[in-house]
């Protein structure tokens, strides 16, 4: 703030005011430098970025998406094409439409593979959709390229949504004999085991998950 009123206000600088505003939870004002920043220079691709995360924190869903959509056609460098695509797929899961949300992720993974969490994102929006082969295929490169223990354990919740329940239980007895804290690997058993019908060893499981919650 000081800066600008110094020397005037910049695109980059009211952008960098807005990341400090956001998170300290003063949405509104983070919003009204955005907007300054887009009145200066309409095509501010960070500027546009972040104000429609902006909006979508405020719940202003439709401007969030107009926002992204005014600039998705741009020429940039992949890595940005790549966020301009994750910042929508964010805001087309918001507004519940998970298909093209799913598009959107695919493509920026495609962009720049190896980024956690839109693995993670992806596998969310291919577990609500159903699609549960594409889902562990892409888990398995996407462990391939980060060797996330994120992206393991998310491996395993995928294989028992799958139905894949004795896979999903060979790589989770060797997590219980390893792991000190062992709830969370218990009620993964317990789901396995459920979906093999064997009920009286998940309830054990649960049981003792419970114990040690």
């Amino acid at each position: 703030t000081d800066e600008i009123s110094r020397y005037g206000a910049t695109p980059r600088m009211l952008v960098e005011r807005a990341a400090e505003q956001r998170i300290i939870g003063r949405l509104t004002l983070a919003a009204a430098d955005l907007e300054q920043a887009l009145k200066l220079n309409e095509e501010h691709l960070p500027a546009r970025m972040a104000l429609g995360r902006v909006y979508l924190a405020q719940g202003k869903k439709t401007e969030a998406l107009k926002i992204v959509e005014r600039v998705m056609n741009v020429r940039a460098a992949d890595p940005e094409r790549a966020a301009l695509h994750m910042m929508r797929a964010e805001i087309y899961r918001a507004l519940g439409d998970d298909k093209k949300a799913l598009d959107d992720c695919q493509h920026a993974l495609d962009l720049q593979a190896g980024d956690v969490d839109w693995y993670l994102i992806r596998s969310q929006l291919q577990e609500r959709l159903g699609k549960h082969k594409e889902r562990l295929a892409g888990l398995e490169q996407g462990i391939k390229l980060t060797s996330s223990v994120v992206l393991e354990n998310e491996r395993i919740e995928a294989l028992i949504d799958a139905g894949q329940h004795r896979a999903a239980l060979a790589l989770i007895e060797p997590q219980l004999h390893d792991s000190r804290w062992q709830s969370s690997w218990l009620i993964r058993r317990a789901r396995a085991r459920l979906g093999l019908g064997e009920k009286d060893q998940a309830h054990a499981d649960l049981r003792a998950a419970i114990r040690e919650i």
